[in-house]
C-alpha cells in the first residue's frame, strides 16, 4: 500500500453520473493523454488491489482495480445518486 498520488484533479478533464449495468448510480471520468498515462502504469501494475480516490482530503471510495484505465474510467459501487452526483462534481474541479 502506498500513499503516492497518481493523478489529481488536474489530469481529468470531465466526469458525470450515469447508470452502471444493474441500473446503480456510478461515475464515469475521461483523462487528459498525461493523466491517462500515468493511471494506465498504475493500474497495470495494480489490478486487484484497492485504489482510494481521495476527495477534499477524505477517502471517497476505494474501488478494486479490474483492469488497465487509460482515457475512461467508471467508479461504481453502493452510491446513492447524490453521493455519486458529489463525486462526479469533486472530480470535475
Amino acid at each position: 500500500m502506498s500513499n503516492e498520488v497518481v493523478i489529481t484533479a488536474a489530469h481529468i478533464k470531465k466526469a458525470k453520473v450515469i447508470k452502471d449495468q444493474f441500473g446503480r448510480p456510478a461515475v464515469t471520468f475521461d483523462l487528459t493523454k498525461e493523466g491517462g498515462d500515468k493511471f494506465a502504469e498504475f493500474t497495470k501494475n495494480n489490478i486487484n488491489e484497492r485504489a482510494a480516490i481521495i476527495l477534499n482530503g477524505k477517502v471517497t471510495s476505494a474501488p478494486v482495480i479490474r483492469g488497465v484505465i487509460r482515457k475512461r474510467g467508471l467508479i461504481n459501487g453502493d452510491f446513492t445518486e447524490d453521493e455519486a452526483k458529489r463525486i462526479a462534481k469533486d472530480l470535475s474541479k
